[in-house]
């Protein structure tokens, strides 16, 4: 893989929000401009230009185009249809927003949930979640339930976009 230099891992703890009653973070939040900037941010350098000899030695041939060799990075891919389905969940939101046919936004919708599934299946995370009794903020007594904020073993992302932005081909990764 292009990025593979880039790789590097750390222990992250994940943010579960409300369900282990912690608050939310931005991405978790209800449709807003800043929101929408922050999932933007998380993606839209994801095509990248490589060298030559870079491009020989990836499994995956891409096309020379104005003397180059462009690639996107499957992460800011997925980033990007995660998007797209947050989007489609507040149809009053985003409803006028959406540009693509509905055939085109269907048939694009399966093709983000399909692509994220093959991702999930592929990085196969097998950090376990514990279960305890916890209280539940949609419950009035404690629970026995997941507990979801635990340590991961995670691929660093900012290091993962570090490396893009430095091959960035200034053109946003919004495939809208």
């Amino acid at each position: 893989a292009p990025a593979q230099d880039a790789v590097e891992y750390e222990i992250v703890k994940f943010h579960s929000g409300p369900l282990n009653n912690e608050t939310d973070d931005i991405y978790s939040l209800p449709p807003s401009p800043e929101v929408d900037q922050a999932w933007r941010d998380l993606y839209e350098v994801g095509a990248v230009v490589v060298t030559a000899d870079i491009a020989s030695r990836v499994v995956n041939r891409t096309e020379m185009k104005d003397d180059q060799y462009v690639f996107g990075i499957d992460v800011f891919h997925q980033l990007h249809c995660l998007n797209k389905i947050r989007k489609a969940l507040s149809p009053d939101y985003y409803g006028s927003s959406i540009t693509e046919s509905k055939e085109v936004h269907e048939v694009h919708m399966t093709h983000c949930l399909n692509s994220i599934r093959q991702s999930l299946q592929c990085s196969g995370d097998i950090s376990p979640i514990p279960f305890n009794v916890q209280p539940f903020k949609f419950s009035s007594k404690s629970l026995f339930l997941p507990t979801f904020n635990v340590l991961h073993s995670c691929r660093n992302f900012g290091k993962i976009q570090e490396w893009t932005r430095e091959r960035w081909t200034g053109e946003p990764l919004d495939l809208q």
